[in-house]
Order: C-alpha cells, then sequence, then structure tokens
C-alpha cells in the first residue's frame, strides 16, 4: 500500500489494515473540478479553504427489554473541493499562526460588532 504517511507509528497501522479493510481515499477535487491524486493532498489542500460534501445517517436503536430509545449518528466525508486556493505558502513548525477564535462565528459582546447609538 503506497498512501503517504508521516510516522513510523501511521505506516505501520496501514499496514495491519492490509487484508482486513477496503481502504478508499477520500476523492478531492481542486479549483477547476480536477481529481487530485492522494499523495498530493497535504501540498495542494494545507490552507486552502475546502468544501466537504458528506454523509450524515441517523439511526433510531431501541432495547425491547427496557424500552429505552437513543440516536446514533454516522457520518461519512464523500468528497472535498478546493473553494479558495492557499493565498501564502504554508510555515511548517512555531512559525504557524494558530486561530484563537472560530472565524465564523460573530462575538455580539464585541464592541466593533455592536451597532453605534445615533
Amino acid at each position: 500500500m503506497n498512501w503517504p504517511v508521516d510516522t513510523d507509528e501511521a505506516r505501520t497501522a496501514l499496514m495491519d489494515m492490509v487484508g482486513h479493510y477496503h481502504v478508499c481515499p477520500v476523492p478531492a477535487f481542486d479549483i477547476k473540478g480536477n481529481l487530485m491524486p492522494p499523495d498530493q493532498y497535504v501540498s495542494l489542500l494545507a490552507g486552502a479553504t475546502v468544501a466537504v460534501r458528506f454523509l450524515l445517517q441517523r439511526y433510531v436503536l431501541s432495547d425491547r427489554q427496557t424500552r429505552r430509545v437513543r440516536d446514533v449518528f454516522v457520518t461519512d466525508i464523500t468528497s472535498l473541493r478546493v473553494v479558495v486556493e492557499p493565498c501564502v505558502p504554508q510555515l511548517s513548525g512555531s512559525h504557524k499562526r494558530l486561530m484563537k477564535k472560530d472565524p465564523f462565528v460573530i462575538d455580539l459582546t464585541d464592541s466593533n460588532n455592536k451597532r453605534k447609538k445615533k
């Protein structure tokens, strides 16, 4: 199996899967819709904004003896698609900028976001 892995532990785990699992890479597409080779995922997807298509399934399980019902949710990523390419090369190690807040959440308590009174 020639999957790209970075550590000996991952390589060992990958080899342990041979013969037990049918492993398929998640298809990833560039901004033009072209399929990316899995060995280039790290270099082409790092820093990019991607759309993640996934399947969410809900199972309702019930125990006949206790009459307890519970929901189980299972997700499966079906594909990735670059929607915005990375604008700057990614830095490695301690030079990476870490996000301190989720950029998709608006903080309503932030004074910059409050409307000014007239």
